[in-house]
């Protein structure tokens, strides 16, 4: 489930806040929530998505000079990338959000930064939280 996508003029970068399967042995959560985060991103299309959450499907694909080519594609969003071959992994958190519902409810952060300064998701304009993995 894609929840939000961020696009960085520093790097240039994009950042992809997905939900995640939980295994059914997670207790009290049903839903992990991590951010992917893709550094020197070149030849950037994205159509559709004007509504998000989306269920989505990733795919990497290796590229020549130490590249990847990055497909998200959902049911009315597509969005395509090339980016460096190494990509951020982090920001993770679990939560019981529906996954079609506006992601506003309670999270447990891994990170113990994360767990002194935020109990939700904080808003788009937080960059602290959404551009730092």
């Amino acid at each position: 489930m894609l929840r939000s996508i961020r696009f960085e003029r520093r790097g240039p970068g994009c950042t992809l806040r997905v939900d995640l399967p939980v295994a059914s042995d997670v207790p009290g959560y049903s839903r992990v929530q991590a951010h992917l985060g893709f550094l020197a991103v070149d030849d950037v299309r994205l159509s559709g998505g004007a509504v998000l959450p989306a269920t989505v499907s990733i795919e990497l694909a290796e590229r020549p000079r130490a590249r990847l080519a990055v497909l998200v594609t959902g049911e009315s969003l597509r969005l395509t990338l090339t980016c460096a071959e190494q990509f951020r992994f982090g920001k993770v958190s679990a939560h019981n959000s529906p996954p079609d519902a506006v992601d506003d409810g309670p999270h447990e952060f891994t990170s113990k930064l994360d767990q002194r300064l935020y109990t939700s998701v904080p808003g788009p304009e937080i960059d602290t939280y959404h551009e730092h993995i």
